[in-house]
């Protein structure tokens, strides 16, 4: 039986079952994720990520909710600009 060859981008989704749009995307998005601040970055991976409201979330960071609010807000501005700058290049 013969196996089909497969190469470059068609293994990477062979091999994970993501398509390799999405893949480079989620690669991007991490990428970003780690250029934020240290406190911004805590905060959306605590509520995004990790599912805690933002009390929750303020708790653990031992701040108020609403300076996670902010820092959720101030983050995902960031995010989204790095990324569209990114999309464009």
């Amino acid at each position: 039986m013969l196996t089909p060859v497969v190469r470059g981008n068609d293994r990477r989704q062979a091999e994970t079952g993501i398509p390799p749009a999405e893949s480079e995307m989620a690669r991007q998005a991490q990428a970003a994720l780690m250029r934020l601040p240290a406190k911004q970055r805590a905060a959306v991976v605590l509520t995004i990520y990790d599912g805690l409201s933002h009390a929750e979330a303020a708790k653990v960071l031992r701040c108020s909710e609403t300076t996670v609010s902010w820092r959720v807000f101030a983050a995902k501005r960031k995010l989204k600009r790095w990324l569209i700058a990114s999309g464009e290049k």
